[in-house]
């Protein structure tokens, strides 16, 4: 007895470890422009899966039995979501911090959810070059802006210069810098300031905001903006290649917000005349001051943002709303679009009618194209109810007709699949029964009928007891055969034959 007390005990520890739940003991995260790798250390092996909310089958990695597991998402899909760092301010700000959030499902079993299932959000802190514009054209810009503040002169001369046409190492730093402040990103969030800046309900207002660090002199349009559901099942046009709206009661077209120049610049008609070592020195500080980094970013550098408002919307079956939407950098002020003149269709030469089209001086020097994208998850609890309520009333008149259809006294047999599967086994075999008899049938018929003797129209002619021969002798002369004729009264002599006939003659 003491030996299974012992048992149990020893056994109990053992069993209340193998209960204990699976969990995430550490996540670490690495994201560039493109992309964000999420590395998550498990508390024993793992079997299970590891996706994105709302897209289970799609972003997805599978344990193989380790206690690590990778996660690879796009930034562009799959629920990943920029963000800053203060989510709750209104006014934009070109110096907040980037950020990718995603939530992950931690799914214990392959194929099974369960309570001990855990649901993380995972942040990815993004560089400043994640979302650098990388573009000759802008490179170009800054360059000569460089040179002009530098007050350098426009034509290069080989003597003491690189490739590029600086003069020093500084002077490289310089546009590299410039070149990293050079930024675009969007933005989407609650029109008004929430508790829950990453999650909106249908029909909210809901605002897209585009920022971009450009240098002085280059405009933005924003154009080709699309909704999708993040995986490219389902999409919707926003905005045209012109950037006018395909229907504004869904979307709206951005409106371009360009901020005042922040000039540190000395106005050298306010100095002194008096003084004049004095006027020297503060003449030596502008130059230095024109050198300093902070110096160069406010004069070639300003802040732009594209803002809009419009009411949240969602596809069916999908929690996550991406956007991506198009930028166009113009040389100058991107020229205004009439989108109601370009919505009149024009007449080509042939006569056929067509779409307006935004020719070339409307649409301005374009420079360069770029591309930016977010995501924001749209829940729809009203919908969502209508529906779960329209089909259980769906369901319940259809049970409804099928009880209707099938009330007592008509007549209906009504049989289960196994049932209806076994019949038509029965009846198979009948069948082929019925057959292996018909057939057995046939071959006995054949065989009886052959044994039986055959008669012809021959044994009429030939044989013993023929008709028109005899082999018997003959008196007769012809080729040994007897013609065997009937008495007759018109005849003299009489067939010898004819006293064996059984019924008298009639004359």
């Amino acid at each position: 007895m003491w030996r299974l007390v012992l048992l149990l005990c020893l056994a109990t520890p053992s069993l209340g470890q193998q209960s204990k739940p699976n969990r995430v003991v550490s996540v670490a995260t690495k994201c560039d422009k493109g992309s964000i790798i999420v590395d998550l250390e498990m508390d024993r092996p793992f079997k299970g899966l590891v996706f994105s909310k709302d897209f289970s089958t799609e972003c997805q990695s599978q344990g193989s039995l380790n206690t690590k597991i990778s996660l690879h998402l796009p930034s562009n899909a799959c629920g990943v979501r920029t963000s800053t760092l203060n989510t709750t301010e209104f006014e934009p700000d070109d110096e907040e911090q980037l950020y990718y959030n995603v939530e992950l499902v931690v799914q214990m079993d392959k194929h099974l959810q369960q309570s001990s299932d855990q649901e993380i959000l995972v942040k990815c802190k993004l560089q400043r070059r994640a979302v650098q514009i990388d573009s000759p054209a802008l490179e170009s810009v800054i360059n000569n802006k460089i040179r002009e503040i530098a007050g350098q002169e426009i034509k290069k001369s080989r003597m003491g210069r690189n490739r590029q046409g600086f003069a020093s190492s500084a002077e490289m730093e310089q546009r590299e810098m410039l070149m990293e402040a050079a930024r675009a990103w969007m933005e989407l969030s609650p029109a008004a300031a929430a508790t829950e800046p990453a999650t909106v309900e249908v029909g909210q207002p809901m605002r897209l905001l585009i920022q971009c660090t450009l240098p002085v002199g280059v405009g933005l349009r924003v154009t080709n903006c699309l909704a999708h559901d993040g995986q490219g099942e389902a999409s919707q046009k926003l905005l045209d290649e012109a950037g006018c709206p395909i229907d504004e009661s869904i979307f709206n077209k951005p409106t371009i917000h360009s901020h005042k120049q922040r000039s540190s610049e000395i106005d050298f008609s306010e100095l002194e005349p008096a003084g004049t070592q004095r006027n020297i020195d503060e003449s030596l500080s502008v130059k230095q001051s024109k050198t300093d980094p902070d110096f160069m970013l406010k004069n070639i550098m300003t802040y732009q943002h594209a803002v809009t408002t419009f009411a949240a919307f969602k596809f069916p079956d999908r929690a996550k709303l991406h956007l991506t939407c198009g930028i166009e950098l113009c040389k100058g002020q991107c020229p205004p679009v009439d989108c109601k003149a370009l919505q009149k269709p024009q007449q080509t030469r042939d006569g056929l009618l067509r779409k307006a089209r935004l020719d070339k001086d409307a649409r301005g020097i374009v420079i360069d194209r770029l591309e930016v994208y977010n995501s924001i998850e749209v829940h729809a609890p009203n919908i969502e109810l209508e529906d779960e309520a329209s089909i259980r009333g769906s369901r319940r008149i259809e049970d409804e007709e099928f009880i209707r259809g099938f009330s007592p006294g008509d007549k209906t047999i009504c049989l289960s699949p196994g049932k209806m599967a076994l019949a038509f086994c029965v009846l198979g075999v009948i069948f082929l029964c019925a057959i292996a008899v018909a057939f057995v049938s046939l071959v006995r018929a054949r065989r009886r009928s052959g044994r039986e003797p055959l008669h012809t129209s021959l044994s009429f002619y030939t044989g013993s007891k023929s008709m028109f021969s005899s082999s018997g002798s003959s008196s007769s002369g012809l080729s040994g055969s007897k013609l065997l004729l009937t008495d007759s009264p018109y005849m003299d002599h009489h067939s010898s034959s004819s006293k064996n006939w059984p019924y008298p003659r009639p004359y």
